[in-house]
């Protein structure tokens, strides 16, 4: 009998491969604080953490150009998939991942991150709209309905958090990953269905 392919798998993978990084990264770098720092200030230019978390982002990213999608919604994956790639190569300056919008000292790659996790970030919130738009069953288009109001929230949250300089945004940036890890793991759920049918 063959297994699963890994493509199938990538929404399991490749967010388990991320937070993975963020644990060990996180251990591996002096006075970071998951509460008040952002996962990117684990890939910073200086950092102990970022041999660790540039290739967390990066099998992230492969994961979303892998898993099986269609329509706009694989198209949208691609997008976020080298977005998050971008993500992690345009390295943050430093642990804090300076605001290009308000801090003198911000680097162009600092801006280069930014420009890049934003777009991913929206492409992310999209994605359960996308699904519930072609839903086929009044289920599913509600579940995805759900998971989007959640994600939008939670991006909501996570740049106001950001913008404010709030000592939780890291815990705000977290908590809209976990809803967007929601829909990878989805998306893999559906996939090894039909791998087994």
């Amino acid at each position: 009998m063959i297994g699963p392919s890994w493509k199938s798998t990538a929404g399991l993978w490749g967010p388990a491969s991320f937070v993975a990084a963020t644990v060990i990264g996180g251990r591996r770098q002096p006075g970071y604080d998951h509460r008040r720092f952002h996962i990117s200030g684990l890939a910073a230019h200086g950092t102990r953490s970022a041999p660790v978390m540039v290739p967390g982002f990066v099998t992230l990213g492969v994961s979303a150009m892998v898993i099986p999608e269609s329509g706009l919604a694989r198209r949208l994956m691609r997008v976020a998939g080298v977005g998050t790639v971008l993500a992690g190569l345009f390295r943050c300056s430093d642990v804090r991942c300076l605001d290009p919008t308000r801090d003198p000292e911000a680097t162009t790659g600092d801006t280069m991150h930014a420009v890049a996790s934003i777009a991913t970030f929206l492409v992310w919130t999209a994605l359960p709209f996308v699904d519930a738009s072609r839903a086929r069953s009044a289920r599913s288009r509600s579940a995805s309905l759900l998971l989007g109001a959640i994600t939008a929230v939670g991006f909501a949250g996570a740049g106001f958090t950001a913008q404010s300089d709030d000592r939780r945004k890291g815990v705000a940036q977290r908590l809209f990953l976990a809803a967007v890890f929601t829909r990878y793991i989805a998306t893999s759920a559906r996939a090894l269905r039909g791998d087994a049918a």
